[in-house]
């Protein structure tokens, strides 16, 4: 294994072969070959990625007594982190050379990091429209009846379910649940036309500061003055006679509104950072890139490709 051109060519691993000189173009590598071609800076070891990929947000209903939208999928490997619903950090990536495409999700569309057959396509799964399931569910609808609708669910280690909506036997008392948010789920609508608060989202460090991400939409409630309901921490949307979408590249739920047309879920977001010395001899590229201390950051906020040469 070699970096470059007109470099020293060693050839392949394996067992049973002869031995490998630094001449010959036969044989397998020994402790001394590797140590030679890295003295020579010919030696390509994997850059080590650490990402995290939030998913678009559901929309929130649109009219009286709606569920908000759930947030979008919360997948994180930054290995000091957790990644959604408080599950363990995923697995970080060793990546060659190459280029890697980048999809940010819109409203309620899943973002992906292809790695090339590394491991299987990172893919946060979109966030739930009303009593839908997603990476957090949407919250489930009121009701006339003394039950309300039951929220959709989250995906596992992604996210949590939406809020069940609120019913107590007569139209005016009824409200929509809130979204779930990739750290808790959406509260129930309450029996009193107050839609259901979303559920709030997770905070990550991987950009060197610490932001939330990934909150769940508000739920609306039958009558036209009945109060806000809050929108999760993380973009999530309030809910109530106005409902609010969710933040741009949060993957924030939308909320509900009472008196207005849907709301938008945010959209989504994807961040790339490894260990600046370790880049080595790469040209590394993608995205917006800044640097925190010992990394360097790639942020995308639009769908593009990471390339490694």
């Amino acid at each position: 294994m070699t970096k470059g051109t007109n470099k020293d060519f060693f050839g392949y691993i394996g067992q049973n072969t002869g031995t490998q000189t630094a001449i010959t173009n036969q044989g397998r590598f020994v402790p001394n070959d590797i140590i030679y071609l890295k003295g020579k800076s010919q030696w390509d070891s994997p850059l080590v990625v650490e990402y995290l990929v939030i998913a678009g947000g559901g929309s929130g209903g649109n009219g009286n007594e709606q569920g908000g939208g759930g947030a979008g999928g919360f997948r994180n490997s930054v290995q000091t982190e957790n990644t959604g619903d408080g599950g363990t950090a995923e697995a970080t990536l060793e990546l060659a050379p190459g280029t890697y495409g980048v999809t940010v999700g819109g409203t309620a569309t899943d973002s992906t990091f292809d790695t090339n057959g590394v491991v299987s396509t990172i893919t946060s799964t979109r966030g739930g429209g009303q009593g839908q399931s997603g990476g957090s569910g949407g919250g489930g609808g009121g009701s006339d009846t003394n039950n309300g609708h039951p929220g959709g669910s989250g995906t596992a280690n992604q996210g949590n379910d939406g809020g069940e909506g609120g019913g107590q036997g007569g139209v005016s008392n009824n409200a929509g649940g809130g979204g779930g948010g990739s750290g808790n789920a959406g509260s129930n609508g309450r029996n009193g036309h107050v839609g259901g608060a979303g559920g709030n989202g997770q905070a990550s460090s991987i950009t060197g500061a610490s932001v939330t991400y990934a909150g769940g939409g508000a739920g609306s409630g039958h009558n036209a003055n009945n109060s806000n309901a809050s929108g999760g921490n993380g973009g999530g949307g309030r809910g109530g006679k106005q409902g609010q979408s969710g933040s741009a590249n949060t993957g924030g739920g939308g909320g509900s509104g009472r008196d207005s047309s849907g709301t938008s879920g945010g959209s989504g977001v994807v961040i790339l950072r490894y260990l600046t010395a370790n880049a080595g001899g790469f040209s590394v590229s993608g995205g917006s890139t800044s640097t925190s201390g010992d990394y360097t950051i790639h942020s995308f906020t639009s769908s593009s490709n990471f390339v490694i040469s």
